[in-house]
């Protein structure tokens, strides 16, 4: 009784084909990731002006900045004790610290900057993943109020 052949691919042109696909992959996937690096920078940048601002309220009513914990679980207290504090905290819903008191979203990971001395003297945003978070670190001291962007080096 003769066989039937049934069409079908060798090992070859399997492989071929997976060569191709990856070659294909690594060469045109980087540049789509470009915008999203972009997107995943300005998030950090905004989100540090947020805490600067969060933290200049807090300096108001407490006289120094508070931890990244407690910026982001506490509302800012209010000045009037016999009054109950029904105000929300300052952060987003979304940008709740963890365990470590550090924060991650938008592919960077927010946590205190802290001196040698001890003290809280800003805020940075580092990048997590290393590559896919964003191409910069960026730092902000509640005193001076300005971002700073680093490069951060593959």
């Amino acid at each position: 009784m003769p066989k039937s052949k049934r069409a079908a691919f060798s090992l070859t042109e399997l492989l071929v084909f997976v060569a191709l696909t990856s070659l294909c992959a690594w060469v045109f996937f980087p540049p789509l990731l470009v915008p999203r690096l972009e997107l995943n920078e300005r998030v950090a940048e905004k989100m540090l002006r947020t805490i600067h601002t969060g933290q200049h309220i807090w300096i108001a009513e407490e006289g120094a900045a508070v931890p990244l914990a407690r910026f982001t679980r506490e509302a800012p207290p209010m000045r009037a004790a016999s009054k109950p504090n029904f105000r929300l905290p300052l952060a987003p819903v979304s940008f709740r610290s963890g365990p470590d008191g550090s924060v991650v979203r938008g592919g960077y990971r927010f946590m205190d900057w802290i001196d040698r001395s001890g003290s809280l003297v800003g805020c940075k945003a580092v990048p997590t993943p290393q590559g896919y978070g964003g191409r910069y670190e960026f730092s902000l001291r509640y005193a001076a109020g300005e971002v700073e962007r680093l490069f951060v080096t593959p």
